[in-house]
């Protein structure tokens, strides 16, 4: 908790407020709380967002979400990260049951994924043959990645940042 003196009289701070205050005098937010935090939101094993307050009583649970960077210092960050993850375990899981085998020696192999142009705000799929990037889902065709845009379009323009 965050707390101002005025005259005196000590008036705590609602985080919305000093989210405000920081953005006013430019002093940079971090998502992520940290160990000197007194209170966090998280993603919960049942699909929603938790909150917590450490209150000077560090549990191995509060530890563990604060060291593995899952403890965030806003709920909107919290419930940013839960959609951003179960979206991807939608494509992930999509993927596995609809692919065929993806050889990732085999160049003449295409593999297709998903991206978005910024400048017409459209989804599309491109493909690599021997390269494989960090936390990217790939389809074994073109028409794969195509029906996953279909099916989670909503969600897709959400993740790339697009109303």
């Amino acid at each position: 908790m965050n707390f101002i003196e005025i005259d005196g009289k000590r008036i705590e701070l609602s985080a919305e407020t000093v989210l405000n205050f920081k953005k006013q005098f430019g002093i940079k937010e971090s998502k992520y709380a940290d160990m000197d935090c007194e209170e966090y939101w998280f993603a919960n094993n049942e699909g929603g967002v938790g909150h917590a307050s450490v209150y000077n009583n560090m549990t191995v649970t509060n530890h563990n979400r604060i060291s593995n960077n899952l403890a965030f210092t806003t709920e909107q960050y919290a419930q940013d990260y839960k959609e951003r993850t179960n979206l991807m375990a939608k494509l992930q899981r999509f993927a596995d049951e609809n692919n065929d085998v993806i050889d990732w020696e085999d160049e003449k192999q295409f593999k297709f994924y998903i991206f978005i142009s910024y400048i017409t705000k459209e989804l599309m799929t491109s493909w690599v043959s021997s390269n494989r990037e960090m936390h990217t889902i790939y389809f074994s065709s073109q028409e794969l990645s195509e029906a996953a845009i279909e099916k989670f379009k909503p969600e897709l323009l959400k993740y790339f940042g697009v109303k």
